[in-house]
């Protein structure tokens, strides 16, 4: 069975189209979603800004300033979807700045707002301005900082690579059926089972293998955070296990490598 299992890994992993298919697609997927996927400009509106906090957000990347007449014209604006947050300059003593922050719900886009709000109004801060922030909605709540669209789109081409990857190799089987290797096991001293078993634990390999790397990958080319490792390692290797049970079917019941 050892043996078995050897040969049909030094089978896969010398094609070069199956290590394309399993490390090079997934990887060049993830980056070009994950591209496309990333956070546009969030517009917020603005609303009697101070000239210093209008020219911080004006060149702060991740935000589109709309310039808002008054209160009401923002608070429509919020409940049209046309800005997905916005600042209300208040009354304040010279030398200092009091701004609020509305949004509509604590949304991802009006989070990560809010967050590069509050980083202009503590850069505002270190150059010797007081500041008073205070927001309507999301007062008081903790909100964790919002996942990178990587995050979002590794796990699922992960998943989706590991079944293409897996059940393409049901080819295999079928290959050695046509080319008689399989009844010529079955003539050894051999027990089916054990065939069986041997091209399921080959399978299960290289899952392992394509999974491990895809996951170290992700962490460190997209920074992804997987979560808890004992719960990722067990839905990765049931998938795995599912995957390789089902190839192994398909290649003993397709008559073609075609089908």
């Amino acid at each position: 069975m050892i043996a078995m299992v050897r040969v049909n890994i030094r089978r896969t992993v010398g094609d070069r189209r199956v290590l394309a298919l399993a490390t090079v697609l997934p990887l060049l997927l993830i980056l070009v979603t994950g591209l496309l996927a990333g956070s546009p400009k969030e517009p917020v509106g603005l609303v009697n800004p101070s000239p210093r906090l209008l020219e911080l957000v004006q060149h702060t990347a991740g935000i589109k300033v709309r310039i808002e007449p008054d209160r009401a014209a923002l608070t429509d604006d919020i409940l049209r979807g046309r800005v997905v947050a916005g600042l209300v300059g208040l009354a304040a003593a010279r030398g200092s700045l009091r701004v609020d922050f509305i949004a509509q719900s604590a949304t991802t886009d009006a989070v990560q707002a809010r967050t590069d709000v509050v980083a202009l109004l503590d850069l505002i801060a270190a150059e010797g301005t007081s500041t008073h922030f205070t927001d309507t909605v999301l007062a008081h709540t903790h909100t964790s900082a919002p996942l990178s669209p990587f995050s979002y789109v590794a796990p699922a081409d992960l998943v989706l690579f590991m079944g293409i990857t897996i059940l393409v190799l049901s080819s295999g089987l079928v290959e050695s059926r046509r080319l008689g290797i399989l009844r010529r096991l079955t003539a050894a001293p051999v027990r089916q089972r054990s065939i069986v078993a041997a091209h399921v634990v080959s399978l299960l390999c290289l899952a392992a293998a394509q999974s491990v790397g895809l996951l170290l990958l992700g962490r460190i080319l997209f920074g992804v955070h997987w979560g808890d490792p004992l719960a990722v390692g067990a839905v990765v290797a049931l998938l795995a296990l599912g995957l390789s049970g089902a190839s192994v079917l398909i290649g003993l019941w397709a008559r073609t490598q075609e089908q």
